[in-house]
């Protein structure tokens, strides 16, 4: 296991802003959508967020997105450090490291996560002027010494403890300093949002879809799979994707039907959706899907240098 997920804290009302920080509007989108945006480019997955105050409203902003959302209930009358060990519990055992931020903190730059993506130990933070900012990659290591931890200064309190190693990384990178906790804060992030995209460069994506007839397999299959794979059944997977059970069902029905072979293995379990595994053939395809999109992905990216090397 070698791979990096995140967590996006979003569980608190903000204390002197009267909008949704989460529905904020930024970079075209919403302040939440740009964090998970950036967070994809720099290859992070699975992707948690931690709702709570406006919970239902942000779940369905996030449905289809992709990400896990998992509710604390007990937003009100927690820390924010619960909901860290909420989203952390749930990561355990999923990928090698994870990055957090709280859902204030979305102007770093999928460069900066690159150089924290690299940092050792069990923390590592990124520094721009000699101040500390987000994200924080967190070691899956560590995360048991987290879940444990019942003292003061919450994450900050498991840093500070000497047996615990934090490095930190400077960045060239003002956005991982930029928290949107009131009004002045968000005005500051609109502001360097237009600073940024004026010195930006152009840059491209690329979605991969195979076509039998019509479209058979694409991103969202493939996520859907990848997930049922993670989590040991479609129920589980469908959750993690604010997606309908029913929807999911039909999802892997229409690519069966249009390859002609089973993806799934299925155990009807009533009113928890029984369990599920991927075939040995559908595993092999979806694995032959995911290499073919990084080889897709990398040979693009030289095109792009080639043709657009000036722009």
């Amino acid at each position: 296991m070698n791979s990096t997920g995140a967590l996006i804290v979003a569980a608190g009302k903000a204390g002197s802003m009267d909008e949704f920080r989460p529905m904020l509007r930024l970079s075209g989108t919403t302040l939440i959508q740009k964090e998970i945006d950036t967070l994809r480019k720099a290859g992070a997955t699975p992707i948690v967020v931690v709702t709570g105050h406006e919970g239902d409203q942000l779940e369905r902003h996030l449905s289809h997105r992709g990400v896990v959302c998992i509710r604390n209930e007990a937003y009100a009358t927690s820390q924010m450090f619960d909901s860290v060990k909420l989203g952390l519990a749930h990561l355990a055992g999923k990928c090698s490291q994870i990055l957090f931020l709280p859902v204030d903190a979305p102007m770093f730059s999928a460069a900066t996560l690159s150089a924290v993506m690299k940092g050792k130990g069990d923390f590592t933070v990124p520094v721009h002027d000699g101040q500390q900012g987000h994200p924080i990659r967190i070691s899956a290591a560590v995360i048991p010494r987290i879940l444990a931890y019942t003292g003061e200064n919450g994450l900050r309190g498991v840093m500070e403890d000497p047996a615990v190693s934090v490095t930190c990384t400077e960045v060239e990178d003002p956005g991982v300093l930029i928290e949107v906790k009131d009004d002045h804060a968000y005005g500051k992030a609109l502001a360097y949002e237009q600073e940024t995209i004026a010195s930006s460069d152009l840059s491209f994506d690329i979605k991969i879809t195979l076509n039998k007839g019509g479209m058979a397999f694409g991103p969202g299959a493939a996520e859907l799979l990848s997930r049922v794979d993670e989590e040991g059944s479609l129920l589980s997977a469908c959750k993690a994707m604010n997606m309908s059970y029913s929807k999911g069902w039909k999802m892997v029905k229409a690519v069966e039907d249009s390859l002609g072979f089973p993806f799934l293995q299925r155990k009807a379990g009533g009113a928890d959706g029984g369990n599920s595994v991927l075939t040995d053939r559908g595993r092999d395809f979806l694995e032959r899907y995911l290499a073919l999109e990084d080889d897709v992905k990398r040979t693009a990216e030289a095109f792009y240098r080639m043709h657009f090397a000036d722009r």
